[in-house]
């Protein structure tokens, strides 16, 4: 084989290398969803119960995990006192990436009650933030509790309070304390709406919106 011949085989080799390996990488990136377009939330996408629909859209939009479409699903459940209930679930390429759920009940202690509506593995690192009655957060969950109502089965007895969370089931896509911070809005906002279709007859004792 003449010396030509050989730098040509050489060269058809090495381009049959260099495309493997350009399709191995594009493999890759389309695997974990490099060429996926995030999807867009719009207000009227968002649950219909859920106040301010439009700045949730836009806080939804920045935070969330990117997928290529999201939709919601609400639960509602317009009674007044222990009856009712409020919440929106949103997804993303089918996942469940963020709860929002309001619903009443009756508080022993507060470390009980923050036992019981924060699930265990995302306790840690929680801290105060001021709304409510009682309300903790950290860059995975927010939670809070407001006065609604008294409760009428027993004198003396503490008041019905709404329990109102929001739950990132997957990390948001931004820094924790921005993730936190986003989690508070959304919580606070849902507890201020909860309180007045529940038609609480107690001060929500909430920050103006």
């Amino acid at each position: 084989m003449t010396r030509g011949a050989r730098k040509n085989r050489w060269l058809v080799v090495g381009a049959a290398v260099c495309g493997i390996a350009v399709l191995v990488a594009l493999g890759v990136v389309y695997a974990i969803g490099g060429f996926s377009s995030r999807g867009k939330i719009t207000a009227d996408d968002v649950c219909p119960h859920t106040p301010g629909r439009g700045k949730v859209a836009e806080t939804l939009g920045s935070v969330l995990p990117k997928a290529s479409s999201y939709s919601f699903r609400d639960r509602w459940s317009p009674k007044e006192g222990m009856e009712f209930r409020n919440s929106c679930t949103v997804r993303g390429d089918g996942k469940v990436l963020l709860l929002l759920t309001a619903e009443p009940n009756t508080v022993s202690t507060w470390q009980d009650w923050q036992q019981h509506s924060v699930d265990p593995e995302d306790q840690r690192g929680l801290s105060r933030f001021p709304a409510g009655e009682h309300a903790v957060a950290n860059s995975t969950v927010a939670a809070l509790a407001v006065q609604c109502a008294p409760y009428e089965e027993m004198e003396g007895a503490p008041p019905v309070y709404l329990t109102v969370v929001a739950q990132a089931n997957r990390s948001l896509d931004v820094s924790g304390d921005k993730a936190r911070s986003a989690l508070v809005r959304l919580a606070t906002d849902f507890a201020r709406q909860a309180h007045k279709d529940a038609r609480c007859d107690l001060p929500s004792q909430l920050p103006e919106g």
